[in-house]
């Protein structure tokens, strides 16, 4: 349990620092979205994410598995069918908050599993990021 809790705390401070990348003001350019990542087999199939957008990224760094997700639907349209497929796949949810403008999801699988969903407003209007880390010890299972 506590060492859940520390991934989820570390997975915290992760995602503090990501901002939106949006630029905002007078000198606000449109801005490009990402094309969809060239492989995304490394994705296991209890996290769909092909069915919430375009899976932009997805990094393997060791320690943990990184994925990205650009999609048109509004934060809160994209949060219940993200939240549901946690639950649909065995996971459970340790701590979850949605602002409508931001939101996050952190969850578990037993006790060697952790992880969370990110999301926010961006990178363009009118589009929303998703973003999935998860450490690695899920593959080990």
């Amino acid at each position: 349990m506590t060492r859940t809790v520390g991934v989820a705390v570390a997975l915290s401070l992760f995602f503090l620092g990501c901002s939106s990348g949006v630029p905002d003001g007078p000198t606000a350019k449109p801005c490009a979205t990402p094309g969809a990542a060239p492989d995304v087999s490394q994705v296991p199939p209890d996290f769909p994410l092909d069915t919430f957008g375009t899976i932009t990224k997805v990094k393997d760094d060791g320690a943990f598995l990184h994925a990205n997700v650009i999609t048109t639907k509004s934060i809160i349209e994209i949060y219940p069918p993200v939240a549901r497929s946690l639950i649909d796949n065995g996971y459970e949810t340790l701590s979850a908050d949605n602002e409508g403008f931001e939101a996050e999801i952190y969850f578990r699988k037993g006790t060697k599993v952790a992880g969370a969903y990110v999301m926010r407003e961006g990178p363009c209007d009118g589009l929303v990021t998703l973003r999935l880390a998860f450490g690695k010890q899920r593959f080990q299972q």
